[in-house]
């Protein structure tokens, strides 16, 4: 089992290979709940962007939730907070590490920004196992 964030559940929609890789490596994917609705939220702004269609926005969001099954989770509230003030983290970025740290599974996320490094040093410094996935590029229209 692995803590999957946003991007990675993003990347699964366009068949990624380093993505198809981890699929492959460890098939069963978990995150917090928040992550269904980051999922539509980046869904809602392909299709404003012309990149996907309402119906293949709706499609794509059902096939990603589907690669996690009965993998979403929720975190606790207090936990998140501890660990966003004390990492310097989003409450969206902590909820993937204290949901890492709960079930003692590594966490992958797509390394990109400033957030992505605090992340990182986070799980360092919560001995949470963290991955990560080359930036994705999503294809052209």
């Amino acid at each position: 089992m692995i803590v999957v964030d946003t991007n990675i559940l993003v990347n699964h929609l366009w068949s990624q290979e380093e993505v198809v890789r981890v699929r492959r490596r460890d098939s069963h994917w978990t995150a917090p709940l928040i992550a269904a609705s980051e999922l539509r939220n980046a869904l809602l702004g392909f299709a404003r962007q012309g990149r996907t269609t309402a119906d293949e926005a709706k499609r794509m969001n059902t096939d990603a939730l589907a690669a996690l099954g009965s993998g979403l989770r929720s975190v606790a509230d207090d936990a998140t907070l501890d660990v966003a003030l004390e990492c310097g983290l989003t409450a969206y970025d902590a909820g993937f590490v204290v949901c890492a740290r709960a079930l003692g599974r590594p966490a992958r996320h797509d390394g990109q920004g400033d957030s992505a490094r605090r992340a990182r040093r986070c799980c360092s410094a919560l001995n949470v196992r963290a991955t990560l996935t080359p930036p994705f590029r999503i294809p052209p229209v």
